[in-house]
């Protein structure tokens, strides 16, 4: 049986996000999976549960930035933006 790793396509949408948002990838890390770490961890082989993803690329489909909308990577969806209480906080966090 082969089970889908959801991870490197994760990965390519937060170097994108990375990119759009001119925000390094530790502070991103930080706001996005809430620990600096995570993302290196990731990167080693860590995993994560998938709601930990889900809801990290709505983060980042919520907060991306509009004159960048062109670097979201083609071959992953992107969720429509979410109403969330939470997208002003997480701008104004950067």
């Amino acid at each position: 049986m082969s089970v889908m790793n959801p991870i490197p396509a994760f990965l390519r949408v937060f170097d994108a996000y990375c990119e759009a948002t001119g925000i390094g990838e530790q502070r991103n890390s930080t706001l996005i999976l809430n620990a600096g770490h995570r993302i290196v961890d990731l990167r080693a082989g860590g995993n994560v549960s998938i709601r930990v993803l889900e809801r990290a690329v709505q983060r980042m489909s919520d907060t991306w930035p509009d004159q960048n909308k062109h670097l979201w990577p083609r071959d992953v969806p992107r969720p429509p933006r979410s109403k969330r209480q939470n997208q002003t906080e997480l701008v104004a966090a950067r």
